[in-house]
Formats: structure tokens, C-alpha cells, sequence
């Protein structure tokens, strides 16, 4: 099985060097910084909470501006290990 993989970084054509996009064949990785902060994987965006500081806020409210939409950060870690099938 191949995989294709694409990196971008920044967002409405801004070059914002904290904030990456990582696409894994039909699966998108959003980053802030070098954490995941949110994905997209089989029609189903998952965004977690912002933990961090105002410029993960950013990213977050780009990837997804609802914040009732997002969960904890236990919730996320564990939804996306099961989406990259990792187990543990």
C-alpha cells in the first residue's frame, strides 16, 4: 500500500511557521507548534480544547471557530490514536 503524504504550513495564505498541516492519504493532522490539535478523518473533524496560548487559540479557531465543537484533551489523544490505529 502506498501513502502519500503532504506538509503545508500557515493558513489564508499567510506564512505562520507555529501552525502545519499534515496530509496522510485521506487524513489531515492539524498542528500548533509540534502538538496535534485537531483532525479530519473519514468526514469526522475532531478539534480539542486550547490549553496553551493565545496563537494556538488562532490555530484552533481556524480549524474550527465553535468552541462547544471541541473536546478535552484526554478525548482527543484517545480518538486520535484510534484513527492512526495505534493501540494502548
Amino acid at each position: 500500500m502506498s501513502v502519500t503524504i503532504s506538509v503545508s504550513q500557515g493558513y489564508f495564505g499567510k506564512n505562520k511557521a507555529n501552525f502545519t498541516r499534515v496530509d496522510l492519504n485521506t487524513m489531515t493532522i492539524w498542528f500548533s507548534y509540534k502538538t496535534a490539535i485537531g483532525f479530519m478523518y473519514k468526514g469526522e473533524k475532531v478539534v480539542r480544547e486550547n490549553d496553551w496560548s493565545t496563537t494556538t487559540g488562532k490555530h484552533l479557531n481556524y480549524i474550527e471557530p465553535d468552541h462547544k465543537a471541541r473536546i478535552s484533551g484526554q478525548l482527543f489523544e484517545k480518538k486520535l490514536n484510534e484513527a492512526l490505529g495505534v493501540v494502548g
